[in-house]
């Protein structure tokens, strides 16, 4: 029987592979699916028998138990943790994220359950020194991928609308693998990118292959996993290769671009309401022409415009909260990895976007990938 001086039991299931709570807890990023359980006194993480032994060994956690310990209530794994939860006589609170079919066996049981998300988010929402060296070393890694994308774009030479490398015509999808070959070979995955030129660019998630032109916006954006341990960074940046005299109003809107997201940068400490951020770059934006898309009207004609988030939290997950939104009443808080995004984008020409991951301390935030800020590509 569980014993505890509260109301509640915190209750989840799944596997460290799908479920970053999960993968945070145990610290491993196995496929098999086990449970967890906060008590109270203790959290508890309940594994198959033929995972014990491998997660008493390498897991982190420093409470691992055998689910066979409560099998006691029936030889099915599942009747046996409802049973548990059952007889705790207590309200079980869970995430959203826990599976439909179990979460209606418990109601069956008639268990009191409650969703509390905040406490399976909380856990991920901070980050401690150890993941902070992880995420530091995959955003070294990053920066130095965009030095090298830098002098491949150097490199390239251009014949009459497009540029070439290496005596091939370079295309989103060639300089998408050879950033990913990069990041393989370092052990780290690009879960998704983005490689757009010229009117792709104006799509912030364009998959279109295409062939890369000069005298044109190239926006590059990166979320790169470690594999090892599965932490993100989250990085974009805007190249132009100059073919021809440069585009001074394209240079203008790359200088408002970045000077915002400076003046951003300066402005988040602990504490400071997220919603209230929010508005604050919403209306330096503004000042710059720049409309953000709440509704269609903002697409009818030429209008410059952001028609994406302006940040979120990262971690285990590549979008987790908290959201850079003006209905997020929450703050921000020491240990905390976010990144932001501002963007600028004007139909069937292109966009910018300047995108960095920051890890929020008592002096503010420090950028985890600054650099790699080389705009501008002279031929």
């Amino acid at each position: 029987m569980i014993k505890s001086n509260k109301k509640s039991i915190y209750f989840h299931y799944g596997s460290p592979l799908n479920s970053s709570f999960m993968r945070k807890k145990s610290g491993l990023n196995t496929p098999t699916n086990i449970f967890y359980i906060d008590d109270g006194e203790k959290e508890i993480l309940y594994v198959p028998l033929f995972e014990y032994d491998y997660f008493k060994k390498y897991s982190k956690h420093p409470c691992i138990k055998c689910i066979n310990d409560i099998s006691k209530f029936n030889s099915n794994y599942f009747i046996s943790i409802i049973e548990f939860l059952k007889q705790s006589n207590m309200t079980v609170r869970i995430s959203s994220l826990l599976p439909t079919w179990l979460f209606m066996k418990m109601l069956e049981k008639r268990i009191n359950v409650e969703v509390d998300e905040f406490y399976f988010l909380k856990s991920l929402l901070y980050k401690n020194s150890d993941e902070l060296k992880i995420i530091k070393k995959n955003a070294n890694l990053t920066k130095i991928c965009f030095e090298y994308i830098e002098d491949i774009l150097a490199s390239t030479v251009y014949k009459k609308k497009y540029i070439y490398y290496r005596d091939k015509k370079l295309s989103s999808k060639i300089l998408s693998n050879i950033i990913k070959e990069f990041f393989i070979k370092r052990n780290l995955k690009v879960e998704f990118i983005v490689v757009a030129c010229g009117k792709f660019s104006y799509y912030p998630h364009c998959q279109i292959n295409h062939f890369l032109q000069p005298n044109k916006p190239i926006i590059i954006d990166l979320a790169v996993r470690d594999i090892d341990n599965g932490y993100y960074v989250d990085v974009s940046r805007t190249y132009f290769i100059i073919g021809k005299p440069e585009c001074n109003k394209f240079i203008n809107l790359y200088e408002d671009i970045n000077n915002i997201k400076k003046k951003l940068e300066k402005s988040i400490y602990p504490g400071k309401l997220i919603s209230k951020f929010y508005i604050e770059a919403v209306d330096l934006m503004i000042e710059k022409g720049i409309r953000i898309a709440k509704d269609n009207s903002c697409f009818v004609g030429n209008n410059l415009i952001c028609h994406h988030s302006l940040g979120h939290g990262i971690g285990l997950d590549l979008h987790q909260p908290p959201l850079i939104d003006e209905k997020t009443n929450v703050i921000f808080e020491n240990n905390m990895t976010i990144a932001i995004e501002p963007g600028a984008y004007l139909k069937n020409y292109g966009g910018v976007r300047i995108e960095d991951t920051y890890f929020v301390n008592e002096n503010g935030v420090e950028n985890l990938t600054a650099g790699g800020y080389k705009f501008l590509i002279k031929k």
